[in-house]
């Protein structure tokens, strides 16, 4: 339960805590992003695509570690997370076997990495209890 408002200097004190929020979202992003890595990582050592499914029979997608060393980091940009495929140029034609989720799937555990990321940064900026 929050605490009421009681004067205007709490009032004024509120205020300036959320105008920081853009830079939480940037903390936020920041990581997020090196946890969204290390759940790729793992998913892709495992040989499976990040929804637990198996890339395929023979599919190992390890042949030279460029994918697993470069396009599996996700990097903040302000308050937004990308992977880096562009860094590997085949990259993209292996999206296919699932190693990355799709454009606006997230996969159900890494939207809870998120939102635990978010909730643990907005405490700690508006000063609440844990």
């Amino acid at each position: 339960m929050t605490t009421p408002i009681t004067n205007f200097a709490e009032l004024s004190q509120l205020r300036k805590k959320l105008e920081q929020l853009p830079a939480v979202g940037a903390r936020v992003a920041k990581r997020a992003a090196e946890r969204f890595s290390e759940l790729a990582r793992a998913s892709f050592d495992a040989g499976e695509s990040v929804g637990g499914s198996s890339f395929g029979p023979g599919v190992t997608l390890k042949k030279s570690g460029a994918l697993r060393a470069r396009a599996l980091a996700y990097l903040a940009l302000g308050a937004a997370i990308r992977a880096s495929v562009a860094s590997v140029p085949y990259a993209r034609y292996q999206l296919k076997h699932g190693f990355l989720p799709r454009t606006g799937q997230i996969p159900a555990a890494w939207r809870d990495e998120l939102a635990r990321i978010a909730v643990e940064e907005l405490r700690l900026e508006l000063g609440a209890a844990p």
